[in-house]
Protein backbone atom coordinates (compact mmCIF):
# COMPACT_ATOMS: atom_id res chain seq x y z
CA UNK A 1 0.00 0.00 0.00
CA UNK A 2 1.37 3.41 -0.98
CA UNK A 3 2.12 5.78 1.89
CA UNK A 4 -0.23 8.84 1.86
CA UNK A 5 2.73 11.22 1.62
CA UNK A 6 4.68 9.35 -1.07
CA UNK A 7 3.52 11.50 -4.00
CA UNK A 8 4.12 14.64 -1.91
CA UNK A 9 7.70 13.46 -1.39
CA UNK A 10 7.99 13.08 -5.17
CA UNK A 11 7.00 16.71 -5.57
CA UNK A 12 9.59 17.84 -3.01
CA UNK A 13 12.27 15.77 -4.75
CA UNK A 14 11.30 17.27 -8.09
CA UNK A 15 11.48 20.79 -6.66
CA UNK A 16 14.96 20.00 -5.30
CA UNK A 17 16.01 18.87 -8.79
CA UNK A 18 14.84 22.24 -10.12
CA UNK A 19 17.10 23.94 -7.57
CA UNK A 20 20.06 21.96 -8.93
CA UNK A 21 19.14 23.02 -12.48
CA UNK A 22 18.93 26.65 -11.40
CA UNK A 23 22.34 26.31 -9.71
CA UNK A 24 23.75 25.16 -13.06
CA UNK A 25 22.06 28.02 -14.94
CA UNK A 26 23.44 30.57 -12.51
CA UNK A 27 26.97 29.10 -12.74
CA UNK A 28 26.76 29.28 -16.55
CA UNK A 29 25.61 32.90 -16.35
CA UNK A 30 28.49 33.81 -14.02
CA UNK A 31 31.05 32.06 -16.23
CA UNK A 32 29.93 34.19 -19.18
CA UNK A 33 30.34 37.30 -17.05
CA UNK A 34 33.90 36.36 -16.19
CA UNK A 35 34.79 36.53 -19.88
CA UNK A 36 34.16 40.31 -19.87
CA UNK A 37 36.90 42.84 -19.11
CA UNK A 38 34.41 44.71 -16.95
CA UNK A 39 31.30 43.08 -15.57
CA UNK A 40 29.64 46.42 -14.82
CA UNK A 41 29.39 49.53 -16.98
CA UNK A 42 27.76 52.90 -16.36
CA UNK A 43 26.29 55.95 -18.05
CA UNK A 44 24.73 59.23 -16.94
CA UNK A 45 20.96 59.66 -17.38
CA UNK A 46 20.72 63.44 -17.60
CA UNK A 47 16.90 63.49 -17.57
CA UNK A 48 16.79 61.79 -14.16
CA UNK A 49 20.15 63.12 -12.93
CA UNK A 50 21.13 59.56 -12.12
CA UNK A 51 24.21 57.53 -12.90
CA UNK A 52 23.05 54.10 -14.13
CA UNK A 53 25.10 50.95 -13.58
CA UNK A 54 24.31 47.96 -15.79
CA UNK A 55 25.59 44.49 -16.55
CA UNK A 56 28.18 44.41 -19.34
CA UNK A 57 26.67 41.53 -21.27
CA UNK A 58 23.49 39.61 -21.92
CA UNK A 59 20.91 39.18 -19.15
CA UNK A 60 20.13 35.71 -17.77
CA UNK A 61 18.32 33.29 -20.06
CA UNK A 62 14.61 34.20 -19.69
CA UNK A 63 13.65 30.52 -19.92
CA UNK A 64 14.79 30.00 -16.33
CA UNK A 65 11.32 31.34 -15.54
CA UNK A 66 9.91 28.01 -16.72
CA UNK A 67 12.08 26.16 -14.19
CA UNK A 68 11.15 28.56 -11.41
CA UNK A 69 7.45 28.22 -12.25
CA UNK A 70 7.64 24.42 -12.06
CA UNK A 71 9.57 24.69 -8.79
CA UNK A 72 6.90 26.91 -7.26
CA UNK A 73 4.07 24.72 -8.57
CA UNK A 74 5.52 21.58 -6.99
CA UNK A 75 5.95 23.25 -3.59
CA UNK A 76 2.49 24.82 -3.62
CA UNK A 77 0.90 21.56 -4.78
CA UNK A 78 2.78 19.62 -2.10
CA UNK A 79 1.08 21.73 0.58
CA UNK A 80 -2.37 21.40 -1.00
CA UNK A 81 -1.88 17.66 -1.42
CA UNK A 82 -0.86 17.46 2.24
CA UNK A 83 -4.13 19.02 3.35
CA UNK A 84 -6.10 16.67 1.09
CA UNK A 85 -4.41 13.70 2.77
CA UNK A 86 -5.10 15.14 6.23
CA UNK A 87 -8.82 15.30 5.49
CA UNK A 88 -8.78 11.67 4.33
CA UNK A 89 -6.75 10.68 7.39
CA UNK A 90 -9.45 12.13 9.66
CA UNK A 91 -12.17 10.23 7.81
CA UNK A 92 -13.50 13.28 5.98
CA UNK A 93 -14.26 14.02 2.35
CA UNK A 94 -12.15 16.73 0.65
CA UNK A 95 -14.07 19.38 -1.32
CA UNK A 96 -13.24 21.88 -4.06
CA UNK A 97 -12.31 24.33 -1.30
CA UNK A 98 -9.76 22.02 0.33
CA UNK A 99 -6.33 23.64 0.14
CA UNK A 100 -3.48 24.75 2.36
CA UNK A 101 -4.13 28.40 3.36
CA UNK A 102 -1.32 30.96 3.11
CA UNK A 103 -2.22 34.39 4.44
CA UNK A 104 -0.33 37.50 5.47
CA UNK A 105 -3.14 38.75 7.74
CA UNK A 106 -4.97 36.99 10.54
CA UNK A 107 -8.28 38.45 9.36
CA UNK A 108 -8.03 36.87 5.91
CA UNK A 109 -6.91 33.59 7.44
CA UNK A 110 -9.92 33.52 9.77
CA UNK A 111 -12.23 34.13 6.81
CA UNK A 112 -10.77 31.17 4.91
CA UNK A 113 -11.24 28.40 7.47
CA UNK A 114 -13.61 26.60 5.10
CA UNK A 115 -10.44 25.37 3.37
CA UNK A 116 -9.65 23.38 6.52
CA UNK A 117 -12.98 21.60 6.90
CA UNK A 118 -12.49 17.95 7.83
CA UNK A 119 -9.19 18.12 9.74
CA UNK A 120 -8.58 17.99 13.49
CA UNK A 121 -8.11 20.90 15.90
CA UNK A 122 -4.44 19.87 16.33
CA UNK A 123 -3.96 19.97 12.55
CA UNK A 124 -5.48 23.45 12.39
CA UNK A 125 -3.26 24.69 15.21
CA UNK A 126 -0.11 23.56 13.42
CA UNK A 127 -1.20 25.06 10.10
CA UNK A 128 -1.95 28.36 11.85
CA UNK A 129 1.51 28.33 13.44
CA UNK A 130 3.07 28.29 9.97
CA UNK A 131 1.10 31.26 8.63
CA UNK A 132 3.03 34.36 7.45
CA UNK A 133 0.99 36.66 9.72
CA UNK A 134 2.71 35.01 12.71
CA UNK A 135 5.79 37.03 11.75
CA UNK A 136 3.70 40.22 11.71
CA UNK A 137 0.38 41.21 10.22
CA UNK A 138 0.93 41.84 6.53
CA UNK A 139 4.30 40.06 6.27
CA UNK A 140 4.95 39.82 2.51
CA UNK A 141 8.55 38.71 3.01
CA UNK A 142 7.68 35.54 4.94
CA UNK A 143 8.78 32.63 2.78
CA UNK A 144 5.34 31.02 2.58
CA UNK A 145 3.93 34.38 1.45
CA UNK A 146 6.68 34.56 -1.16
CA UNK A 147 5.78 31.04 -2.33
CA UNK A 148 2.16 32.11 -2.77
CA UNK A 149 3.31 35.17 -4.75
CA UNK A 150 5.67 33.07 -6.88
CA UNK A 151 2.97 30.53 -7.71
CA UNK A 152 0.18 33.05 -8.34
CA UNK A 153 2.25 35.23 -10.68
CA UNK A 154 3.33 32.19 -12.69
CA UNK A 155 -0.19 30.70 -12.91
CA UNK A 156 -2.28 33.80 -13.45
CA UNK A 157 -0.14 36.65 -14.75
CA UNK A 158 3.22 36.22 -16.48
CA UNK A 159 6.21 33.93 -16.68
CA UNK A 160 8.86 34.91 -14.15
CA UNK A 161 11.81 36.42 -16.02
CA UNK A 162 15.21 36.50 -14.38
CA UNK A 163 17.36 39.59 -14.41
CA UNK A 164 20.72 40.69 -13.04
CA UNK A 165 20.56 41.95 -9.49
CA UNK A 166 23.12 43.39 -7.05
CA UNK A 167 23.65 41.18 -4.04
CA UNK A 168 23.00 43.45 -1.08
CA UNK A 169 24.76 43.53 2.25
CA UNK A 170 24.42 47.24 3.13
CA UNK A 171 27.46 49.15 4.32
CA UNK A 172 27.45 52.82 5.38
CA UNK A 173 29.19 54.98 2.77
CA UNK A 174 30.65 58.45 3.36
CA UNK A 175 31.38 60.47 0.24
CA UNK A 176 32.43 63.47 2.29
CA UNK A 177 34.37 63.17 5.54
CA UNK A 178 32.30 65.97 7.03
CA UNK A 179 29.04 64.11 6.45
CA UNK A 180 27.17 62.76 9.42
CA UNK A 181 25.12 60.61 9.08
CA UNK A 182 26.54 58.75 6.06
CA UNK A 183 25.43 59.61 2.52
CA UNK A 184 23.62 56.29 2.16
CA UNK A 185 23.53 52.64 3.02
CA UNK A 186 24.76 51.16 -0.26
CA UNK A 187 25.67 47.53 -0.93
CA UNK A 188 28.23 48.65 -3.50
CA UNK A 189 30.73 51.46 -3.39
CA UNK A 190 30.16 53.73 -6.39
CA UNK A 191 33.07 56.16 -6.63
CA UNK A 192 32.74 59.59 -8.27
CA UNK A 193 35.41 60.01 -10.96
CA UNK A 194 34.55 63.42 -12.40
CA UNK A 195 31.81 66.06 -12.62
CA UNK A 196 30.00 64.74 -9.52
CA UNK A 197 29.43 67.36 -6.85
CA UNK A 198 27.38 65.23 -4.48
CA UNK A 199 25.91 61.74 -4.23
CA UNK A 200 22.33 61.90 -3.00
CA UNK A 201 21.38 58.25 -2.74
CA UNK A 202 20.79 55.03 -4.65
CA UNK A 203 17.84 53.01 -5.82
CA UNK A 204 17.23 49.62 -7.39
CA UNK A 205 14.68 48.95 -10.11
CA UNK A 206 13.05 45.50 -9.74
CA UNK A 207 13.47 43.26 -12.76
CA UNK A 208 9.81 42.99 -13.70
CA UNK A 209 9.36 46.76 -13.33
CA UNK A 210 12.15 47.56 -15.78
CA UNK A 211 12.48 47.10 -19.54
CA UNK A 212 16.22 46.54 -19.09
CA UNK A 213 17.04 43.26 -17.33
CA UNK A 214 20.73 44.23 -17.18
CA UNK A 215 20.17 47.38 -15.09
CA UNK A 216 21.58 47.00 -11.59
CA UNK A 217 21.57 50.30 -9.72
CA UNK A 218 20.85 54.00 -10.16
CA UNK A 219 22.85 56.54 -8.14
CA UNK A 220 21.19 59.92 -7.70
CA UNK A 221 23.76 62.69 -8.05
CA UNK A 222 24.18 66.43 -8.18
CA UNK A 223 26.47 66.94 -11.19
CA UNK A 224 29.21 69.56 -11.26
CA UNK A 225 29.86 69.34 -15.01
CA UNK A 226 28.52 68.12 -18.33
CA UNK A 227 29.97 64.60 -18.24
CA UNK A 228 29.56 62.95 -14.84
CA UNK A 229 31.39 59.68 -14.45
CA UNK A 230 31.36 57.09 -11.68
CA UNK A 231 32.92 53.69 -11.24
CA UNK A 232 32.30 50.66 -9.06
CA UNK A 233 35.12 49.83 -6.69
CA UNK A 234 36.24 46.22 -6.74
CA UNK A 235 34.18 43.44 -8.26
CA UNK A 236 30.69 43.67 -6.71
CA UNK A 237 28.70 40.44 -6.44
CA UNK A 238 25.78 39.87 -8.82
CA UNK A 239 22.82 37.50 -8.52
CA UNK A 240 20.05 36.29 -10.79
CA UNK A 241 16.77 37.54 -9.34
CA UNK A 242 13.05 37.36 -10.00
CA UNK A 243 11.18 40.42 -8.87
CA UNK A 244 8.32 42.86 -9.02
CA UNK A 245 7.90 46.22 -7.21
CA UNK A 246 7.22 44.38 -3.92
CA UNK A 247 9.53 41.36 -4.00
CA UNK A 248 12.92 40.27 -5.15
CA UNK A 249 13.86 36.60 -4.96
CA UNK A 250 17.31 35.13 -5.48
CA UNK A 251 18.26 31.46 -5.65
CA UNK A 252 19.12 31.35 -1.93
CA UNK A 253 15.54 32.46 -1.19
CA UNK A 254 14.19 29.54 -3.22
CA UNK A 255 16.36 27.14 -1.20
CA UNK A 256 14.95 28.50 2.07
CA UNK A 257 11.43 28.27 0.62
CA UNK A 258 11.99 24.60 -0.25
CA UNK A 259 13.35 23.84 3.23
CA UNK A 260 10.32 25.45 4.87
CA UNK A 261 7.86 23.36 2.86
CA UNK A 262 9.89 20.25 3.69
CA UNK A 263 9.72 21.27 7.36
CA UNK A 264 5.93 21.62 7.20
CA UNK A 265 5.50 18.20 5.59
CA UNK A 266 7.85 16.64 8.14
CA UNK A 267 5.88 18.31 10.94
CA UNK A 268 2.77 16.41 9.84
CA UNK A 269 4.46 13.11 8.92
CA UNK A 270 4.13 11.50 12.38
CA UNK A 271 0.33 11.77 12.01
CA UNK A 272 0.53 9.35 9.05
CA UNK A 273 2.57 6.64 10.77
CA UNK A 274 -0.34 4.25 10.66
Amino acid sequence: MRHPLETIDWRLERAEQHLSTLDHEQATFFSRLEEKDRRITGHFDSDASEYVFSLNGDPPDPRIGLIVGEFGHNLRAALDNLLWQLVLLRGGSPTRKTQFPIYESRERYQSSLGMLRGISADDRALIEAYQPFQIGNGAPDAYLALLAWLSNVDKHRVLHIGGAFPRRFGIPVYFDSSESPPAGDFPWYAMPIRDVRKVLGARYVPTMASDDRTELMRVMIEPSGANPEMEMEGDPPIEIALSDPKHSLILDDLRVMWRQVVQIVEGFRPRFNI
